[in-house]
């Protein structure tokens, strides 16, 4: 169990950097059989990196990742190719941020004043910014108010994209 809270990602949104609850790089990660490896591990992030994350034209975007605790290399499982871990490294065909089509999910951004602290480290704010995304797309975002307040739809991306006008 994670006791140490840990460095969030970050997602811009609205020109807004907020704290992300959500790692979608992990899933890339996986599918593409990568490892890790830096010389040191921070107890306060575990995964070894930071990524920065924005919403854009109604997509998820990987717009950098560097490595936490020191140097870090990305190497194949069962392999020895090695790349620097960095938006470049792990995506050498980029010219800038990447859409992250491989990630389906909800992404979670605590917003506002800590109201009370859980076990393992979770702290329950006054409202979550709640992304709902498929396959790189941005299908609705809502918030969600911490203090009973019912869920607030911002917006069904599907039927009005980002963006659009009113």
């Amino acid at each position: 169990m994670q006791s140490t809270a840990q460095i969030p990602e970050t997602l811009v949104f609205d020109d807004e950097p907020l704290s992300m609850c959500t790692t979608p790089l992990e899933p890339w990660l996986e599918q593409q059989q990568l490892v890790l490896c830096s010389e040191r591990v921070s107890p306060s992030c575990l995964r070894r990196y930071v990524a920065q994350w924005k919403l854009h034209r109604g997509c998820l975007y990987l717009s950098a990742v560097r490595s936490f605790g020191g140097h870090a290399f990305v190497r194949r499982r069962g392999g020895y190719l090695t790349s620097e871990l960095s938006l470049i490294g792990l995506f050498p065909q980029a010219r800038g941020p990447v859409c992250a089509d491989w990630y389906s999910g909800q992404l979670r951004c605590p917003i506002g004043p800590a109201l009370r602290s859980g076990n393992g480290g979770d702290t329950v704010h006054e409202k979550d910014m709640l992304v709902d995304i498929e396959a790189g797309h941005v299908e609705r975002i809502a918030f969600r108010h911490n203090d009973g307040e019912p869920l607030r739809v911002l917006a069904h991306v599907r039927e009005a994209p980002l963006g659009a006008p009113a």
